[in-house]
Order: C-alpha cells, then sequence, then structure tokens
C-alpha cells in the first residue's frame, strides 16, 4: 500500500512550503544583503540561503519552482477517480497523486488562469478547453510518448471542439437529461424541458452552474438546435432563459443527486443516468423530448507540468481498456474506448441507453459548444441580472 495520497479543495495543486514559503521572497533578499554588507561576497550570500532552505525542512524553493519528483498532481472533479486508482498507479509506477478537485467549469476555469497554479494533469470539460487553449494552459499531446493508446469512439471526434484530440484525450462522456425525484413529482408527467417551466415546478428545480448549458436548454426549448447560437436565435431564447433561471432552486455541477435525495430540488437538469443508479436508485433519469447535449471529460496536459514523463505514464494507465472498464464499473459512467466495453462487469449498462448512447441517436444530440465570445457578454448581464434577484 502506498503512502496515503494527498486530496486538497484549495486553489493551487501545489503549495508554498508552509509559512516558511510565505516569507520566501523577503528571506532570500535579506539573505543576501547582509553578507554583502560585511563585504563577504555572494558566496557566503549562497551559503546562508542554502543553510536556511536546509533548516527550514520546506524542501527550498516554492514548489512551483521545484521538480516534482515522484509526485504527479492531478485537478479533476471530485468521486470520478476511485482510490484504488491512486493505490494501483503508485504500486506499478511508485509515483504518488495529489488531487485538487473543483466543483464546476467556471472555478477550474478561474484557477487554472491563476499564475500562481500548478498542476500536471487535469480531467476537465470539453466546453472548457477553448479558454485553455486560447491562455495557453494546455499543451498539446505528445502521440509518442502513448505508444498503446487504444482507439477512441467515432463519434467524439464529432465534438466541433478538438476533433483530432490535439490538446484533449477523452475519457468519460455522456448524455445530459433530466433527473426527477419520484416522491417529489410525478415521474410520468416530466418528458421535456418544457416542462421545468411549469407553475408547480418553480422553486423546485436545479440547473447546472453553468450559463451557457442553461443557455443550450433555452434554444432546445425554444425548438432550435443546442448549438445554434446566433445572436437572432440567443435573442429569441432569452426570454425562456430568463424564466428557467428564475425557476430555479439551486445551481450546482455536481451533487445533484443528493440534492434530488434531500428535498431540495425535485427535478434538475443532470449529466448522465449514472447519477441515479450509483447515487439514489430511485431517481429517475429521463432523455427529453426536444433532444439534449452530450458532454465529454477529458485528460489535459498542463503546460506547466512539471513532471511530464510521470504525467504520461498517468494518462496511459487511465487509457488502458482495462483500467477504464474498472473506471465504467466503479462510476457508472461511459468510457470512450470501444475495447473498454466487454470488460465491463456491469453489461446491463452498457445496454442501457441512457448511459451508453445507441448510434442511432447520435444525430439528435451534439456535444455542447462554448457561447461566442462576441455574445456571451450579453447572455452573462442576462444571467447575472436574474439572480441578483433571487
Amino acid at each position: 500500500m502506498p503512502p496515503p495520497g494527498k486530496h486538497s479543495n484549495s486553489t493551487p495543486c501545489r503549495k508554498y512550503g508552509g509559512v516558511f514559503g510565505i516569507v520566501m521572497p523577503y528571506l532570500v533578499k535579506k539573505l543576501i544583503e547582509i553578507p554583502c554588507a560585511f563585504g563577504l561576497g555572494l558566496g557566503w550570500a549562497a551559503s546562508f540561503i542554502l543553510l536556511a532552505l536546509l533548516l527550514s525542512g520546506t524542501g527550498a524553493l516554492p514548489a512551483y519552482a521545484q521538480k516534482i519528483n515522484g509526485t504527479l498532481h492531478v485537478y479533476t472533479w471530485p468521486n470520478v477517480l476511485p482510490h484504488w486508482v491512486e493505490t494501483e498507479f503508485y504500486n506499478e509506477t511508485g509515483i504518488r497523486l495529489e488531487y485538487s478537485f473543483f466543483a464546476s467549469q467556471s472555478s477550474m476555469l478561474y484557477n487554472m488562469d491563476n499564475t500562481d497554479f500548478r498542476c500536471d494533469v487535469a480531467l476537465v470539460p470539453l466546453e472548457g478547453l477553448p479558454s485553455l487553449t486560447r491562455k495557453g494552459k494546455a499543451a498539446k499531446i505528445d502521440y509518442s510518448a502513448l505508444p498503446a493508446l487504444p482507439a477512441f469512439m467515432p463519434h467524439l471526434r464529432g465534438n466541433g471542439i478538438d476533433p483530432n484530440f490535439t490538446f484533449m484525450l477523452p475519457l468519460y462522456w455522456g448524455v445530459e437529461g433530466l433527473l426527477i425525484n419520484p416522491r417529489q413529482v410525478d415521474a410520468d408527467s416530466i418528458t421535456s424541458y418544457k416542462d421545468l417551466l411549469r407553475p408547480e415546478l418553480e422553486g423546485r428545480i436545479a440547473l447546472p452552474r453553468n450559463m451557457s448549458r442553461n443557455m443550450r436548454i433555452a434554444l432546445l426549448m425554444n425548438g432550435f438546435s443546442a448549438n445554434s447560437l446566433t445572436k437572432q436565435h440567443i435573442d429569441e431564447s432569452t426570454p425562456a432563459f430568463v424564466r428557467l433561471t428564475a425557476a430555479a432552486e439551486v445551481f450546482a455541477s455536481v451533487g445533484m443527486t443528493e440534492l434530488l435525495g434531500q428535498g431540495v430540488a425535485a427535478v434538475a437538469v443532470g449529466r448522465n443516468k449514472a447519477d441515479t443508479c450509483c447515487n439514489e436508485p430511485e431517481l429517475v433519469f429521463k432523455w427529453p423530448e426536444e433532444g439534449s447535449t452530450m458532454w465529454m471529460d477529458g485528460l489535459i496536459l498542463s503546460s506547466s507540468a512539471g513532471n511530464v514523463e510521470a504525467a504520461y505514464k498517468f494518462i496511459s494507465f487511465l487509457l488502458r481498456p482495462e483500467t477504464a472498464a474498472r473506471l465504467s464499473d466503479a462510476t457508472g459512467l461511459a468510457v470512450s474506448m470501444p475495447a473498454a466495453l466487454p470488460l465491463i462487469k456491469r453489461q446491463a449498462m452498457v445496454r442501457d441507453p441512457l448511459v451508453y448512447l445507441p448510434e442511432e441517436l447520435y444525430s439528435r444530440c451534439a456535444f455542447g459548444m462554448p457561447i461566442p465570445e462576441e455574445l456571451a457578454g450579453n447572455v452573462f448581464k442576462t444571467w447575472v441580472h436574474v439572480l441578483g434577484k433571487k
């Protein structure tokens, strides 16, 4: 058994060495000034700095300036990488995993944009990838470092954001839909996104903490494609977007099943039937009549990665068909490679069209695209204005 991995919910993946790390810049400056003031020269200054670092027990410089040496920093959603992943990866490679978690796409993007933030590998939503690549936070995948990479499901290349998997390698995917608590509302009466606007459901629904996802729902309500992100269609769908936002009791990116199970909401927009089968088996998952959007979570190599070789070992480990099959069994999420499907123990899940969407339904949904920058500002103002009234 490896030493227990570190798990953090705080913003930075790597931390400074305690208080000493925080005062390091000031201390280094003084350790240079003092010996020089006595004419001892820079050689003595360097000796004083080295001595201070050894006495501090912190490993010396701030963590972002160190080589990781045996520790890989992973940034991910909570509860999507079971504990056995870090145990077995350590047993195989001797590399420890240190996790940090994000609760929403917006918090992930904010943290990744922070200049003090460092991680090696991140498991992130596809929709956030354009922002990460535009800001230089994701490195191009070096396929020569992944010689045994399996084939991915062909429809995943139709994602419209990274079809050639230049920056992201898909791990999980699924279809967004309606999660219903039958103890709170008649499940048979909920069949479409439009039902979320029924008066009796006001204040009883949970929506994603994601502006773009909610606008796509409004577009579908109005009979448009979820990715029909033109000014005209967004303007025509804004009234539904406002009504939907105003009707919500809570916004969340994770924990939808818990909100339903606790009675906080009667209906929610969830990412997968896995939300029901793994956490709250009484809940009902439905694919909306209007169609829906697919989502994908993939592995990226951070441009600030300090241990690239270990990062590729970890990516390769997760994308092995046998590992992916166990991940699907543990999480209830669809995985990205066909070679994993026969190895999954829960074959009923593989045959379930609400988990592994059949090919004939691909045409009724598409991978969600982010709102174009030139239109996002006005949508954001509307979003904030409605939320401010709640």
